[in-house]
């Protein structure tokens, strides 16, 4: 991978902060739905939106918490989206979201 992609892949990361308010991203958010996933877009700020991926067929396995076994969705991808820029992670895939049938 070359410097300059390591480098944007870092501005749409997730920051540690988004890791600690991920249930309230989830919570909070616009849900779309599109033929397999379950899209959440939350608002950050004028400009950026997180979107979250979650695969609700795949489900992760935590082991057993007390004789249950847990088993809850994957989320898939989680990344910053940046309208103000013409990108394919920008305001091309915001609108495409936005054509995709809303749940909440």
């Amino acid at each position: 991978m070359r410097n300059r992609e390591r480098c944007w892949l870092k501005e749409i990361a997730p920051s540690k902060a988004d890791w600690f308010n991920l249930i309230e991203y989830l919570i909070d958010a616009q849900i779309y739905y599109d033929e397999r996933n379950l899209i959440f877009l939350r608002k950050v700020s004028e400009f950026k939106f997180i979107k979250i991926v979650v695969d609700p067929v795949i489900q992760n396995n935590f082991g057993t918490i007390k004789g249950a076994k847990p088993f809850l969705p994957r989320i898939d991808t989680m990344y910053t989206l940046d309208i103000s820029t013409e990108h394919p992670r920008g305001s091309d895939s915001y609108r495409e979201i936005f054509k995709l049938p809303r749940i909440r």
